[in-house]
């Protein structure tokens, strides 16, 4: 989906269609200037409606999305029940602009709107022994054609993704509710996604229907499909090459040439921490 210049009609119907509310946050926003709204609009990484990150707007021009509700549960004082209009009311969003980086070499700069995971763990009251927060995606086989069992992409659904809880907790990690200063438009993980910014993107699920708090670590999808290719950790580390591809380098939407690819994406210094050793 590209998006004609100026066209504040064209860009609230690709963005989900509502302006949100929200405040710069300054402390999280890199020294780049965003990709340009036609070009990040026009590319999303979403399986679930096509393998081609440029027709996911196409497959997903038709998506109803249904009563949602995402729920906060496992090991936890209290178990949360929010539909989308609670994501967006219940703590003041913010814009975060993040560096993107997908496992295929893609990088982005994205002006993501939300608030921190920690909020919501916080409000969920993470039990003492809690170690993993699991994400899963919406599973809906009428509207997403590749959870259908002809679809031939051979995953186990919905999606999951696992983070451990001390990156859960990370100030950095951040549900999405908006991008561009609208509501995110179905084909770019509406109502809700997961943004890692120090991870590969497969790290950050779309559509997210619930997170569970767990003391086992779970398996992810992508873990669990192509383990030699997809690690549990998903960070990025341009010295450890894709089997099938090399990391050093990454391609920019809005950019030509090849970029040379940041340890932890760009975010070492703030989450190196983290991994000990």
């Amino acid at each position: 989906m590209f998006l004609a210049a100026g066209s504040a009609a064209s860009a609230a119907a690709a963005s989900g269609g509502e302006r949100l509310p929200f405040f710069r946050n300054a402390d999280y926003h890199v020294r780049e200037l965003p990709s340009p709204r036609e070009a990040l609009l026009g590319y999303s990484v979403y399986h679930e409606f096509d393998v081609d990150p440029r027709k996911t707007a196409e497959s997903a021009a038709n998506f109803a999305a249904p009563t949602w509700n995402l729920e906060v549960r496992g090991k936890v004082g209290k178990t949360l029940r929010l539909n989308a209009g609670d994501l967006v009311s219940m703590f003041p969003l913010e814009e975060r602009v993040y560096r993107f980086r997908t496992i295929t070499g893609v990088g982005m700069v994205v002006p993501w709107l939300g608030f921190p995971l920690e909020l919501l763990l916080d409000r969920a009251a993470v039990s003492a022994d809690a170690k993993f927060a699991t994400f899963t995606s919406l599973q809906d086989p009428e509207q997403l054609p590749n959870q259908r069992p002809d679809s031939g992409l051979g995953l186990d659904w919905p999606y999951r993704e696992s983070l451990t809880l001390a990156e859960a907790s990370h100030p950095l990690a951040f549900l999405a509710v908006g991008v561009y200063g609208y509501r995110l438009p179905a084909h770019f993980g509406a109502p809700v996604r997961l943004i890692v910014p120090w991870k590969y993107s497969y790290k950050g699920p779309n559509a997210v229907v619930s997170i569970e708090l767990s003391s086992e670590r779970p398996a992810s999808t992508w873990e669990t499909a192509l383990p030699h290719e997809y690690e549990f950790s998903g960070n990025v580390d341009p010295a450890r090459p894709h089997p099938r591809w090399g990391q050093g380098t990454e391609r920019r939407l809005d950019r030509a040439g090849r970029w040379r690819s940041l340890p932890y994406n760009g975010y070492g210094k703030d989450v190196q921490d983290l991994y000990p050793g």
